[in-house]
């Protein structure tokens, strides 16, 4: 796509006249431009490629730079997929969805720090699967500090960060035809425990 690119650029800071277009002489093959032209009208032309173009999902194409927390630059989220581990690999991507749905619910903090901005639902399957207790606290600790209101479905190995994170536990198992609910609402005092206590948790799941 570098000639369509090089033909737009020009096209901008000139006028057409001096670069010409789809149907004038310049688009003939003596053109500087007649490569970008003549990959232009086969895209227009080729109905699997309009679709291809059509697709609103490769409209852009996002990058996410990952600062320190003196926000300097120290490597993009491209990059560290290539190399991090799989939690490595999700924690920007619960990080996104979670300012995503902030600006879609329109959360802000109120002059008294409050945060308002209705429901502010944020519902996870399989949550944090592959994030280590102490990620997945700070993840969940971020989403509650922007105001969102989180419900997950975790496996029981992530019931301790859960408790550590969350107002209300609801167990569910099954036993033959038989479903059962165990409800717990986790004191802050506990939370406050178990955040302390991670680390030997994690070692010991």
């Amino acid at each position: 796509m570098k000639d369509i690119l090089d033909l737009v650029e020009r096209f901008s800071s000139q006028d057409q006249a001096n670069v010409g277009g789809l149907f004038d002489p310049a688009a003939s093959g003596n053109s500087d431009h007649a490569g970008a032209i003549s990959a232009i009208h086969e895209l227009i032309s080729n109905e699997e490629k309009q679709q291809d173009l059509a697709d609103y999902r490769k409209f852009y194409n996002f990058e996410v730079d990952i600062l320190d927390e003196h926000g300097n630059k120290k490597t993009t989220l491209s990059q560290r997929i290539q190399t991090g581990s799989g939690g490595e690999h999700q924690i920007p991507f619960y990080l996104a969805i979670a300012a995503a749905l902030s600006t879609t619910y329109r959360l802000h903090e109120t002059m008294d720090g409050d945060i308002v901005g209705g429901f502010s639902l944020a519902m996870f399957d399989e949550a944090f699967n592959k994030i280590d207790m102490a990620k997945t606290s700070t993840c969940m600790g971020f989403m509650k500090d922007i105001g969102l209101q989180v419900i997950a479905a975790a496996p029981d190995d992530k019931r301790a960060v859960m408790a550590a994170n969350m107002d209300t536990i609801i167990s569910v198992w099954r036993e033959g035809g038989a479903v059962s609910l165990d409800v717990a609402y986790p004191k802050e005092k506990g939370r406050k425990l178990l955040t302390e206590q991670m680390d030997e948790i994690e070692a010991m799941v």
